[in-house]
């Protein structure tokens, strides 16, 4: 059986990539948004296709344009803001399972305000059947405890974008297991630190880590039904 995570994207989704990165450049909210509900009803693309393959390649780009000065901090941060709300937009129109007998909670540490990533993570696991919890940016460790100890999710997720991001991963893992001994819970790792260094995953003692969300979760899952 062929691979479909490794085919290139189709035409149609790669002109919505390119249409869409040209919305977020223009500060351009409802065109962001059009260009969206167009790929999904007209391409045949879906939410899955839509998070990785127009959302992901349009920020990396606003983030490499920002690096290399072109873009100004506040036109980050409108790009990012249009796609949380084209990102909610989406999500809403999606039929959820109507059993979530799983928990789940997904958090981005202290210090780290990348969430749109984290947030995918969060929308595929609600989808794959878990009762998912966003906690967003910037969650205190002692927080995000406190709602371990309160539901006893089968799944926590810790992404890590830059360097000093892995280490509060690898603190708050250890932390984790430290404070829990009736329960082993799952702890899912992701984000742009983790996928430039092979292995990385597995130093922090995590149990799953995929370089997106949707190849996270088949590897949580051991299989690609869910989606």
């Amino acid at each position: 059986m062929s691979d479909e995570r490794s085919r290139p994207p189709t035409q149609p989704l790669k002109a919505a990539e390119q249409a869409y990165l040209r919305a977020l450049l223009a500060g351009d909210r409802l065109q962001a948004q059009r260009i969206v509900f167009e790929a999904l009803e007209q391409d045949g693309a879906n939410l899955y296709d839509i998070y990785l393959g127009v959302f992901q390649p349009s920020l990396y780009e606003i983030g490499r344009l920002w690096e290399t000065g072109r873009l100004s901090i506040a036109q980050e941060h409108l790009a990012t803001a249009i796609t949380q709300s084209a990102q909610a937009a989406l999500y809403s129109r999606v039929t959820l399972p109507s059993k979530l007998d799983r928990h789940a909670v997904v958090a981005c540490l202290t210090g780290n305000y990348h969430d749109i990533g984290p947030r995918m993570l969060a929308d595929f696991l609600q989808l794959a059947g878990y009762n998912a919890r966003f906690l967003g940016a910037n969650t205190p460790i002692d927080s995000l405890l406190g709602m371990i100890q309160d539901l006893k999710p089968e799944v926590i997720g810790l992404p890590a974008t830059t360097p000093d991001q892995v280490e509060s991963v690898r603190r708050a893992i250890e932390q984790i297991r430290t404070d829990f001994h009736s329960y082993r819970p799952t702890v899912m790792v992701g984000g742009l630190a983790f996928n430039l260094i092979d292995g990385l995953w597995k130093s922090v003692k995590a149990d799953v880590w995929g370089p997106d969300a949707r190849r996270a979760l088949d590897h949580l899952l051991g299989t690609t039904a869910w989606r």
